[in-house]
């Protein structure tokens, strides 16, 4: 997770046109390997912050998605940094 840069375009103005040359193209990963499965509490706590105007929400919550996916008895760790910061 520590090597995923993530640009809010929102907020520097870029235009749609830039923003689209900026993504990665995944096209070529093989379908299984972007199948996992998460708690539904994370989906929807991922909803609300995503709304957050934290520059380093999708930062947060895409590390918290690699520990999940990685570490899955994190789910029932409420006093871990990650969570408890995606929670406030």
């Amino acid at each position: 997770p520590e090597a995923v840069q993530w640009v809010d375009t929102a907020a520097l103005n870029v235009d749609m046109f830039h923003a689209a040359d900026m993504q990665q193209d995944l096209s070529a990963a093989p379908c299984d390997a972007l199948r996992f499965k998460v708690p539904r509490a994370f989906v929807e706590l991922g909803e609300v912050a995503c709304r957050h105007s934290s520059p380093q929400r999708f930062a947060l919550l895409y590390r918290l998605l690699w520990r999940l996916v990685h570490e899955p008895a994190l789910r029932h760790d409420p006093l871990d940094g990650d969570v408890m910061q995606v929670r406030k």
